[in-house]
């Protein structure tokens, strides 16, 4: 599905959301962070809002995938360092 990432379209991937909606359960988002002399900090933020049960699926995947993506933006903001992107996210759709 292609959602916003970084103020680019991009192409995301729908199945933590199909499940999330399918079975109602908390996306709680989780990232490592690499530390001085080779620790990692894991950290959990608040679950993600789930949209509401009646909406239709596409509706649905879109009001979590965006949020999910502008969190994850979020991240990459705040420490660049931290990421490495091995796969193109940005090819043509």
């Amino acid at each position: 599905m292609v959602i916003p990432f970084l103020g680019q379209n991009a192409l995301t991937p729908i199945g933590l959301a199909k499940f999330a909606l399918r079975f109602r359960c908390p996306v709680t988002p989780a990232r490592a962070m690499r530390l001085a002399n080779g620790r990692t900090r894991i950290i959990f933020d608040p679950p993600l809002e789930l949209p509401a049960a009646d909406l239709p699926e596409d509706e649905a995947m879109l009001a979590l995938l965006k949020p999910m993506n502008d969190h994850f933006s979020g991240w990459i903001r705040e420490h660049p360092a931290q990421w490495l992107w091995i796969h193109n996210r940005w090819r043509d759709h």
